[in-house]
């Protein structure tokens, strides 16, 4: 008897079902502008210092170019004050003069300004290091003063806007995250940091749509300048992709209220420099992320290095205090639980702590989890959260189960988008990911009666290997512009109180599905796929033409839990998945050579065994009678028929269409090529049965006997086509003797040790049998 919980009742499923609505939308096109005169500098400024060869790592090249380029925007900040620009070769040669008695010595002089500028207090962390290290300089050589001319004229030449020219500022931050990115594309570690610009934008455009949308929200921007601004914040920032992409938004927002000019600038000037916030546990991105504001027209002093999980960071002073937070945690580090909550866990770790209390978590968690946490405990009453979270936490049992329990109970899920395999790959990893979205509840009771969950498919691009390096090649069509569009189109509607669900697009899927009816508290986006709505709708169509729909657990026991428990027989062979073909024959012939690594599940005829990984593939079978015990991979679910259902009948309903599409959509698993149903949802799906009595039923009797006779007559034929290829194997043996073919006498020697009859059909109930449309 499987051990599974008490399925969710028919009606619940068919709940999703009530007046459809389908509105779909086309893709949004998305041009990426050609920023060809920055992005080409910063190339040929990296090559320059390659050429000197005294910079042989790509991370220092690097280091180098950020340096230079805010020493260029620090001076022409000044120059707008009035002050004069010292970042030139003319000002160098002249400082070169004054304090090293040479006007030459320019590489010096570069170097001097380089320590004034870089150690000014906006560079400063909290604890009152500098983000660019214990020495903050360029590391430039007394010698190299040619070297040093060249850099200043080449950095130089690059154009910088003032005031509030927000298009100048994009190109020159898009040209720049370009840059970087080409840069880390050698470096996993690094590419780690980067979050594709997909993904960045698609969750930057949900979440100030809806920021825009609110009354409350838009007051407390336009309040900016004032003691509470509206805060925005990555506690794990990277490049500062998400604050630059959010802070962008914002601008546009504030344009479209039709606004005077001077409330425009002075909004401008707080957003850029007091509302957004970074934090990141590596210096080297928090003085990316610095530059990037910058060139977005920022002072970057906002951004601070620290570790986010650990106690004692400048995240402490904006406890319950953020609006909106945009990021992207890194995935699969450990943490000691007792380390987590040694601090105020109370306000910092709620969830953990209160779990913890209750004796239900685990002694170290994923840092994933832990930031989860920590995000929702920073934001205020109704703020927002757009994480990227792994497929193991929105799909997983045991303790992210519990931890999404708790979580619902004090934020609304809003949406989830899951993420297709390639979306990290440059990263180095294909793990499937999502992206969630939650606002935390305040004291009024959640209003919100449905859930958006899509599923993109294709982002647009694939990373392929090519000379040691990970290239993004673009390929596709990015579904993410679609899936926002069909947020932002029904989200008046989808979100609302009203339980009836509604596919805002076929494909790429998307659909608000009623809150209450999430199949086994998992936030799992594949499980609502249109297609599956779709199938969901032919079967209530059958109530109406003499069928019943039952839950698979009413009318078959999973028993696959419990026969672990059961020792293999000796002897016993096993039944592996790949033994399995799509017509749900067993290929005997391969069990009787197959030696599995780990011990499999005893299984007895008249079993239905059905492949829970990559179920696209279906493999259903029927264990039947043999001359040896039998065993089946642990891939497998063992199914007993309930009641007087014939097992061949039962094989036959899981592979049906209506049947086999919801299967498809019920999987989860951390990678493309290794999705899994778990038995909790193989038992939700729904099975269309005749009326008990019915002509119908009695049609299917007739039917369910036939597929019985004819799965025994295909292993009467395999039996007999193996017989007479070992006849005249051994005859072809006989007449060429010693002289034959190794490779013939490997393949005749193949077929004289296989079993000399295969094994006959199982058996099974001879009560009337069923079988779906």
């Amino acid at each position: 008897m499987s051990s599974t919980r008490p399925t969710q009742p028919v009606a619940d499923q068919l709940a999703l079902l009530d007046d459809p609505t389908r509105a779909g939308s086309a893709p949004a096109a998305s041009a990426v502008p050609a920023y060809t005169t920055y992005y080409k500098t910063l190339v040929a400024l990296r090559e320059e210092f390659h050429r000197t060869g005294r910079y042989d790592d790509a991370n220092t090249k690097l280091d180098e170019i950020v340096k230079l380029l805010v020493m260029r925007f620090h001076e022409e900040r000044r120059h707008a004050r009035g002050l004069e620009d010292r970042f030139s070769a003319d000002f160098l040669s002249r400082l070169a003069a004054k304090t090293h008695g040479d006007p030459a010595r320019v590489a010096r002089a570069l170097r001097t300004l380089s320590q004034e500028t870089l150690r000014s207090p906006e560079y400063a962390n909290p604890d009152g290091t500098s983000v660019f290290g214990a020495d903050p300089c360029l590391s430039i050589q007394p010698t190299d003063d040619a070297f040093a001319v060249q850099i200043v004229n080449a950095v130089r030449a690059l154009a910088v806007p003032t005031g509030a020219a927000s298009g100048a500022f994009d190109i020159l931050n898009e040209s720049f995250g370009h840059f970087v990115r080409d840069s880390f594309r050698n470096h996993m570690e690094d590419a780690q940091y980067m979050t594709p610009q997909e993904v960045v934008e698609a969750m930057a455009a949900i979440a100030l749509a809806d920021v825009e949308a609110d009354s409350a929200s838009v007051k407390r921007l336009l309040e900016a300048s004032g003691e509470e601004p509206f805060l925005v914040l990555d506690p794990t920032c990277g490049v500062g992709s998400f604050l630059v992409e959010a802070l962008r938004r914002m601008l546009r927002v504030l344009r479209d209220r039709g606004l005077d000019t001077n409330t425009v600038a002075a909004l401008t000037e707080a957003y850029r420099n007091a509302c957004v916030r970074g934090q990141d546990k590596v210096d080297r991105m928090v003085r990316l992320t610095k530059l990037n504001l910058m060139l977005f027209g920022g002072g970057g002093g906002s951004v601070w290095q620290g570790n986010s999980i650990l106690n004692g960071s400048a995240l402490d002073d904006l406890q319950g205090r953020v609006d909106l937070i945009l990021t992207n945690p890194p995935f699969g580090a450990r943490y000691r639980l007792g380390d987590v909550l040694a601090h105020q866990a109370r306000d910092r770790y709620p969830m953990l702590h209160d779990l913890a209390q209750a004796g239900r978590a685990p002694t170290s968690v994923d840092s994933e989890v832990v930031l989860l946490d920590r995000c929702l405990s920073l934001l205020r009453p109704g703020g927002r959260l757009l994480i990227v979270l792994p497929d193991s936490v929105v799909s997983g049992r045991g303790f992210v189960a519990v931890a999404r329990e708790w979580i619902e109970a004090r934020a609304d899920l809003i949406a989830v988008v899951e993420l297709p395999a390639e979306t990290f790959a440059q990263a180095g990893t294909r793990t499937k990911t999502c992206f969630a979205y939650l606002r935390k509840r305040d004291v009024c009771p959640s209003r919100i009666g449905r859930v958006f969950m899509a599923v993109c498919d294709d982002i647009g691009f694939r990373v392929v290997a090519r000379a040691g390096a990970s290239l993004k090649i673009q390929d596709g069509t990015n579904q993410l512009p679609a899936i926002v569009d069909a947020y932002l189109d029904t989200s008046s509607r989808g979100s609302g109180e009203h339980a009836a669900p509604l596919v805002a697009s076929r494909e790429p899927s998307a659909v608000w599905v009623p809150r209450d009816s999430l199949l086994n508290g998992r936030w799992t986006p594949n499980f609502y796929r249109a297609r599956r709505l779709e199938a969901l709708t032919t079967l209530r169509d059958l109530q109406g033409s003499g069928y019943e729909l039952h839950t698979l657990a009413s009318i078959a026991r999973l028993a696959s839990r419990s026969r672990r428990r059961v020792p293999v027989p000796a002897g016993a062979k096993t039944i592996s998945v790949l033994h399995v073909s799509q017509d749900g024959a067993i290929n005997f012939r391969e069990v009787a050579s197959y030696s599995p690594k780990f011990p499999g599940l005893p299984c007895r005829p008249g079993d239905v065994l059905i492949s829970k990984i990559n179920p696209h593939i279906p493999r259903v079978c029927v264990v039947p009678e043999a001359e040896y015990p039998l065993a089946c991979s642990s891939e497998f679910e063992i199914l007993e028929p309930v009641g007087t259902l014939e097992s061949h009948l039962l094989a036959a309903i899981l592979v049906s269409p209506s049947v086999q599409t919801q299967i498809e959509c019920l999987t989860s698993g951390t990678s493309s090529s290794h999705n899994r149903i778990k038995d909790t949802e193989l038992a939700e799906v729904l099975v269309p049965l005749p009326r008990r009595g019915s002509a119908l039923d009695q049609r299917f009797t007739e039917i369910g006997a036939a597929l019985r006779r004819a799965t025994a007559q295909r292993y009467e034929a395999d039996a007999l086509a193996l017989q007479e290829l070992k006849a005249l194997a051994g005859a072809f043996s006989v007449a060429i003797s010693d002289r034959i073919d190794p490779e013939v006498t490997e393949r005749t020697g193949a077929l004289e040790s296989a079993p000399a009859r295969l094994p006959r059909p199982g058996r099974s109930s001879a009560t009337p049998a069923r079988l779906p449309v």
